[in-house]
């Protein structure tokens, strides 16, 4: 019985490097690629939610180029992170309102690990803005988010470019973006966010490498000189997602299309 062969993108974790995603995003949509599948995790989850609710990189460009610091750090009164993650949430609700996965037109995944029980946790149900709080809440800097009887953190520690997921959801081929290739390049930290966010490099890269072995193909912006928390890099950074993207949009365009039925 033939069917048509299914395609799938990924969106890896990396906090404001995120905004390399939109890069990428730019140069598929100016191509006229669409996956059929998508997943995501951390800054990923945001772009991947937004991907698979069919907005376009310009209007992802403008949602990025508002946001202010003060709209997703709100104050920690229990002390279970930095930030309190609810502030986070609001801010995501003022995107994706009340939208639902089942909602969205394209399917999507995101994921979050459970502090219960130490397990990956992949959201396919339920609220977006919720999932995507959980996917993004990177432990130590926002605190962890309730969600029906687990605690959930940051997808990273344990799937930071949950590709392998893809293959479960159905796609054939598969491509990954991967924001954190600057493997082994760390910098002497100079405050307590480089510690924090040099660790998280360090887990994100440890565990990005298994789960690459299940993709296609891997675009890897180079992002070497781009910090995890600046928030003012947004041109430099879709610059770098785009260069990254143009390199390879070819070779996506061919391979994703080649045997377009399979038995």
């Amino acid at each position: 019985m033939l069917r048509r062969r299914r395609t799938g993108i990924a969106f890896g974790g990396g906090a404001v490097r995120g905004f390399a995603h939109i890069g990428v995003i730019k140069v598929l949509q100016e191509s006229g690629i669409h996956f059929d599948y998508v997943v995501g995790n951390s800054a990923g989850s945001i772009i991947g939610a937004l991907y698979a609710k069919g907005m376009s990189w310009q209007e992802m460009v403008e949602i990025a180029g508002s946001i202010k610091p003060v709209d997703l750090l709100g104050i920690n009164f229990k002390r279970r992170g930095l930030f309190n993650s609810d502030k986070l949430e609001l801010f995501l609700g003022t995107i994706f309102g009340e939208l639902t996965f089942e909602d969205l037109p394209t399917p999507f995944r995101c994921v979050a690990v459970n502090l219960f029980d130490g397990q990956l946790v992949e959201l396919s149900s339920g609220p977006i803005a919720k999932a995507v709080r959980a996917s993004c809440s990177v432990p130590g800097f926002f605190s962890p988010t309730p969600y029906d009887d687990q605690l959930l953190v940051d997808g990273g520690i344990l799937n930071s470019v949950p590709a392998d997921i893809l293959k479960k959801m159905g796609a054939d081929y598969r491509v990954a973006i991967n924001l954190n290739a600057d493997r082994g390049k760390f910098i002497s930290p100079k405050s307590g966010m480089d510690v924090l966010w040099s660790a998280m490099k360090i887990a994100w890269n440890a565990n990005a490498f298994k789960s690459l072995q299940n993709v296609d193909m891997v675009i890897a912006p180079e992002l070497s000189s781009f910090n995890h928390y600046e928030i003012k890099k947004l041109t430099y950074l879709l610059e770098a997602g785009e260069q990254a993207a143009r390199a390879v949009v070819d070779r996506i365009a061919r391979d994703s299309r080649k045997w377009k039925w399979l038995f």
